[in-house]
């Protein structure tokens, strides 16, 4: 069964995006709606061009670019084994999601494996504030429904004529 679920993430794209993404830090990411901006930043900055990368719908939601997809299963990946939701509502991997990412990562050159690793730890010392402040002014086509856009952007006046 634990085998199964291993193969089971390397082998789903989304899976194997998201065991990578939680894996490459040194520390739980904060929370679901974090995850999903990570994830959003992630797939818009790091995976772009890779033609392997997996098909993830993200849209304009209340707090900016949100995926049903992701959010879907990361509940799924609790259930399995392969995540664990902490007290304090970290997202982290599991002993199980840690062999699942160890595998995945161990296909990865040292170059690209050191390039995501870095950019994740960028991630973590933005913090939640920097990350939603980062989102909001650089994919602004996400932030239409947001309920806490005001917070983040600082709406852009007419220039004078």
């Amino acid at each position: 069964f634990l085998e199964e679920k291993i193969v089971e993430t390397e082998n789903d794209p989304l899976r194997n995006f998201i065991t990578t993404l939680i894996g490459l830090g040194s520390k739980p990411i904060q929370g679901r709606i974090m995850l999903i901006k990570e994830a959003f930043m992630f797939y818009q900055e790091k995976l772009r061009d890779l033609q392997s990368r997996p098909q993830i719908g993200f849209f304009p939601h209340r707090y900016g670019p949100f995926s049903r997809d992701i959010a879907i299963e990361i509940k799924a990946m609790t259930r399995d084994g392969i995540v664990r939701l902490d007290e304090d509502g970290g997202i982290a991997l599991t002993d199980l999601g840690r062999v699942a990412f160890s595998r995945i990562i161990g296909n990865y050159p040292d170059d690209l494996k050191a390039n995501l690793m870095s950019y994740r730890k960028g991630l973590d010392e933005l913090g939640p504030d920097g990350i939603m402040r980062y989102v909001y002014e650089n994919f602004i086509d996400y932030t239409l429904n947001s309920k806490v856009k005001s917070r983040y952007i600082k709406e852009r006046s007419a220039e004078p004529q």
